[in-house]
């Protein structure tokens, strides 16, 4: 007998290993992550129904070893299970969080033994009512009788890439709350990326540099890579074609994006043919004889046949590619190039992710929040990233614009010398190059007060953005109320459609060569119509005379428009005036006169200078030396405030 006690001892053991507990359901809970009392069979059940686990009493389940369970990119037929019992009859929402499964199919079986339901065959491919639910992931609504014991076995297959299946159970009323959630900030992620892309596409028009519009591709393509990746593509467009929403929409967005990060990557490093040659041939023409690699690979991979091998080169393709472009990043910085310390701090979340979830899908580490959830952090970094860098750009057009004026004085100096030497073809030909320069510098200061203009009131705007959505982004997972989300949300709504009021401003003064007194007359009538619709109180009226029409500088008109702005602002914050008077007179010697007055509270012209900072007071003023025009303030208590600004056109 004592020869059997080894076998009877390992036997007993691996019963015990081999029995799955139940989950106990509380009539309070709302909310289960069921991923650590999964338990899987890979391989070994890859041939094996329903009915054939439920007579034969297979053995070959075993606990699922990561948080979430991951079978890998080996592809093939996989099997999970787990057990539950509910105290109360109750409807629950089983949701698996990943979209892209070739074939899905779940029974509900009750006592072990009885297969009371079963959904599927499911798939991102299938048409969509073959789903229980049409939803993004996969949903199905369980009805759980009271003290019953059920076991739930999930049948997944792929025939290539990552399959795993992260699994919630969902009370159905906290379900759809927590889904309205998560699709509002899936909501905001796309409008931030559409935002920041349209962003980049006007300071490409405006500054005519390439590095922006590859930004804009950039920013477009992967917004609609991770669209397509959570499965919310799919979800709104289910009979799209293959190429925009389907199989073949991933490799072909995943080549177009890497391939935006490679140009956007060259022309902000600034590495060129002439500054540095070898370099330049070297990595530019290593960057993208992988990227065509990459292609092949992918054409070859998803049009004639499905090959586990060749996708693990796609991906470490793409892995390295992005390693690369730290590499250069580090080694720009070493060179003393500062812009790419902007671009560090920009990559480097978007890298460590892009690493955590690739180890992730190998099971090499474990489950992580960060790794899984942690898109939308990167994503407002480098919100916040590209802010300080149009600062920085504006330091540099600024140093830009000191250069050429030094290099004018050297100019005019060398044709003074010239002309008194008697050299009047040496002279002729430098006042021609002094032309040139000056020319050059008036449309330098010209972009340069544009910028001015786009960072002290979009890139305001933008920040004030980038603090609610960080508010938001800190406060969500503690918000189980989809309605207290809705001032935070509105007001960013707001400060965005503000934004874009701005920059139409902007784009209406930069696409002219020159603006009449009259377009400028009626563009802040349009204004004032629009600002003051839906207000009864105060009252503003404009009135103008207008001797003459002659032609404003843009940036002349701007500046104006901008004044006229920032005192309705001071006004309807400070002043609690019941009528708003402005004027606008040009005489027939071309002195133009803005005033906007005001019956408010008025307040002491002596006050502090921090205090006219607060009323905007000293950006007025310089927007008005920056134009050449006098500014005066007059005000006191209870007698109204004026503002006047007079200059010669």
């Amino acid at each position: 007998m004592r020869h059997y006690l080894p076998f009877l001892f390992f036997f007993a053991l691996f019963s015990i290993y081999g029995q799955q507990s139940y989950i106990e359901l509380s009539p309070t809970s709302d909310e289960i992550f069921l991923n650590k009392n999964v338990y899987i069979c890979a391989n070994a059940c890859s041939s094996a129904t329903i009915n054939s686990l439920l007579t034969e009493k297979d053995s070959s389940f075993i606990p699922s070893s990561p948080i979430v369970p991951n079978f890998g990119r080996a592809g093939g037929v996989h099997w999970a299970r787990f057990n539950v019992r509910s105290p109360s009859t109750k409807r629950w929402i089983l949701e698996i969080d990943f979209p892209y499964i070739d074939n899905l199919q779940l029974f509900l079986v009750k006592d072990q033994t009885q297969l009371v339901d079963q959904w599927g065959p499911m798939g991102w491919q299938l048409s969509s009512d073959k789903r229980h639910i049409n939803h993004r992931n996969y949903i199905t609504a369980l009805k759980l009788q009271a003290n019953i014991n059920y076991t739930i076995y999930i049948r997944a297959s792929n025939k290539v890439g990552l399959l795993k299946l992260p699994m919630t159970l969902w009370d159905e009323q906290r379900f759809y709350q927590a889904d309205d959630q998560r699709m509002i900030a899936w909501g905001w992620f796309g409008g931030i990326m559409f935002f920041m892309s349209l962003f980049g596409l006007f300071l490409y028009l405006t500054f005519q540099d390439p590095t922006y519009l590859y930004f804009a591709l950039y920013t477009l393509g992967f917004m609609y890579l991770m669209y397509l990746m959570e499965g919310i593509v799919r979800y709104f467009f289910p009979i799209g074609p293959d190429w925009l929403t389907g199989s073949e929409a991933r490799p072909l967005f995943s080549i177009l994006t890497v391939a935006a990060l490679l140009k956007f990557s060259q022309l902000y490093l600034s590495i060129g043919s002439q500054t540095h040659p070898r370099v330049y041939v070297l990595i530019h023409y290593a960057m993208y004889a992988t990227l065509a690699l990459l292609i092949s690979i992918y054409f070859y991979l998803f049009y004639h046949i499905s090959n586990h091998l060749l996708l693990q080169i796609g991906n470490t393709l793409i892995i390295l590619i992005v390693l690369s472009i730290v590499l250069l990043v580090i080694w720009r910085i070493i060179q003393g190039y500062k812009p790419a310390l902007f671009y560090l701090v920009a990559i480097l979340p978007f890298v460590v992710i892009g690493i955590g979830q690739t180890l992730l899908s190998y099971n090499m580490i474990s489950h992580s929040t960060l790794f899984f959830e942690g898109l939308p952090f990167a994503v407002v970094c480098k919100v916040f990233v590209l802010c300080m860098g149009l600062i920085y750009r504006f330091k540099i057009y600024k140093n830009k614009n000191e250069n050429l004026l030094h290099e004018i004085n050297k100019e005019q100096q060398r044709t003074y010398e010239a002309i008194l030497k008697g050299k009047e073809e040496e002279g002729k030909r430098m006042q021609e190059e002094l032309r040139a320069l000056e020319i050059q510098t008036l449309y330098q200061s010209e972009r340069e007060r544009i910028a001015r203009d786009l960072h002290d009131n979009v890139g305001s705007q933008l920040t004030f953005i980038i603090s609610n959505l960080d508010y938001i982004a800190h406060h969500s997972e503690h918000i189980h109320e989809k309605d207290s989300l809705k001032p935070s949300l509105e007001e960013v709504g707001n400060q965005a459609r503000e934004t874009m009021h701005l920059l139409r401003d902007t784009m209406w003064a930069v696409h002219k060569e020159s603006i009449t007194a009259e377009e400028l007359v009626k563009r802040l009538q349009y204004y004032i119509n629009q600002r003051f619709r839906y207000n009864e109180k105060p009252v503003c009226q404009l009135t103008f005379l207008l001797h003459k029409n002659p032609l404003l500088k843009p940036g002349d008109a701007l500046n104006l428009f901008r004044i006229v702005q920032e005192s309705l602002n001071n006004i309807l914050k400070h002043a609690q005036a019941s009528v708003i008077q402005i004027y606008v007179s040009i005489s027939t010697t071309n002195e133009l006169i803005l005033q906007i007055g005001d019956n408010g509270v008025g307040f002491s012209i002596h006050a502090s200078a921090v205090a006219q900072e607060k009323f905007g007071l000293q950006n007025m003023q310089k927007r008005a030396e920056s134009i050449g025009a006098r500014f005066e303030l007059q005000s006191a208590f209870n007698q109204g405030t004026t503002v006047s600004v007079t200059m010669t056109v």
